[in-house]
């Protein structure tokens, strides 16, 4: 069977094709699983595509919703949550969860996914653990919520229990793309690097170069030492979906490889166009400053410090530039 005509498949290929705007590709992937198998995932996620769809035809702005204040009815609550959510605005879909009765989102699994994965891309790991726990109480034969459930439990350290909610991920759906990226980085950590790579090549033999694959390949690759490998797939994780996090890890590994100038190279495109990336700047400085290239990175350094005065690392770097700079 091929990969696209698993429902489970289908259901995530169109949740990241919505993710990336690609309504009637997503609507095409998750159509007939909707139709024909009724799963509830599926049909919930083409009503979402199909409500973006119509706002788009419609060609009218999304409705506004101040902060705290619920819309008419929850279902347009959970839409505006989760255009926010998937917009990186954790916060604001919190804020507009928080309008609707506890009762209700307690017994729905859709709204306890939102609440959950809000509460956990705003930093906190510990509400975001009652909330996911309580989805998989609902809904335990999600494999979403098994997996979000680890990443919550993994931010808290408690390390065991995480791998018990990847298992249970993978067991629900062994071709789950998160929870096996998941389970590729946690093997890497215990230092199974032979079955870590051969996780990782599974995964590839079902989802092809997805960038979320490419990004995590080049990652391991960089971690065990294979730097030309890190870079062909950080690269081409890059040209898909380019990250913060991918742009340093591409240049840390040209920088393995003794190619200083191209290191620099990707993070000075990538800051050009992202100028108040506070992490790219410190990335690029530190590299700069290992260059010997000492004015350029006491000029990083003062960037830095206009976006975030009290950065302890920025200012005592660019102090002891600038003692080296006066005894020369």
């Amino acid at each position: 069977m091929c990969i696209r005509d698993r429902p489970t498949a289908r259901i995530n290929l169109a949740q990241i094709a919505l993710a990336e705007g690609s309504l009637q590709q997503a609507r095409d992937l998750v159509a007939p699983v909707a139709q024909n198998s009724k799963q509830e995932d599926a049909v919930r996620l083409l009503a979402t595509i199909d409500a973006r769809m119509g706002s788009q035809a419609a060609n009218t702005p999304s409705p506004q919703t101040t902060p705290g204040t619920a819309p008419l009815n929850p279902a347009q609550t959970a839409d505006q949550a989760s255009r926010a959510l998937e917009a990186g605005n954790p916060r604001q879909a919190l804020a507009l969860l928080r309008g609707l009765p506890e009762t209700a989102v307690a017994k729905d699994p859709h709204l306890l996914a939102l609440k959950g994965r809000a509460e956990l891309f705003s930093g906190d790991a510990r509400l975001a653990k009652e909330t996911l726990a309580r989805w998989t109480q609902v809904d335990p034969k999600s494999a979403d919520a098994h997996f979000y459930l680890a990443e919550s439990l993994a931010q808290l350290g408690e390390r065991n229990a995480a791998q018990e909610q990847l298992a249970q991920a993978l067991t629900l759906d062994p071709h789950h793309l998160l929870a096996g990226i998941g389970q590729v980085k946690s093997l890497a950590a215990q230092g199974n690097i032979a079955q870590a790579n051969a996780t990782l090549a599974n995964l590839k033999s079902h989802w092809g170069n997805a960038p979320e694959l490419l990004a995590v390949e080049g990652w391991f690759a960089l971690g065990i030492g294979d730097y030309p490998r890190a870079t062909t797939s950080l690269a081409a994780a890059a040209a898909k979906r380019p990250t913060t996090d991918i742009a340093i890890l591409w240049a840390r590994s040209l920088w393995a490889q003794s190619q200083p100038k191209e290191a620099l190279a990707v993070l000075d495109n990538w800051i050009q166009a992202h100028p108040q990336d506070t992490k790219a700047l410190m990335e690029l400085a530190e590299l700069e400053l290992r260059s010997e290239r000492e004015t350029d990175a006491a000029e990083t350094y003062g960037r830095l410090l206009a976006l975030t005065p009290d950065n302890v690392m920025a200012l005592n770097n660019l102090a002891w530039i600038s003692r080296r700079q006066d005894l020369n």
